[in-house]
């Protein structure tokens, strides 16, 4: 049987420009879900949804791209607010 298990999680994230001169640690907050089989303890799928960079900048709008655990996300900042390309970040 398989079941999956979510939960709101806290990440280390890197935010880069799409030009690359600008980077900085940031700490993202996501929905994790965990796909478990037969109620193994260790999940055989990991995915993540409802992304969002919990603190701020002071960067100029444009495009950027976010990593965490292994995760890439293509962000816009607009009015200072991260965007993903499917919706907010």
């Amino acid at each position: 049987m398989t079941t999956t298990r979510t939960k709101r999680v806290t990440l280390r994230g890197i935010l880069r420009s799409a030009d690359g001169k600008l980077q900085r640690n940031c700490s993202v907050t996501a929905d994790r879900h965990e796909m478990h089989v037969n109620e193994k303890a260790d999940p055989v799928k990991v995915s993540y949804s409802m992304v969002s960079i919990a603190d701020s900048d002071d960067w100029p709008d444009g495009d950027y791209e976010l990593t965490y655990d292994g995760e890439k996300e293509m962000l816009t900042k607009k009015d200072g607010r991260y965007f993903a390309k499917h919706g907010i970040a």
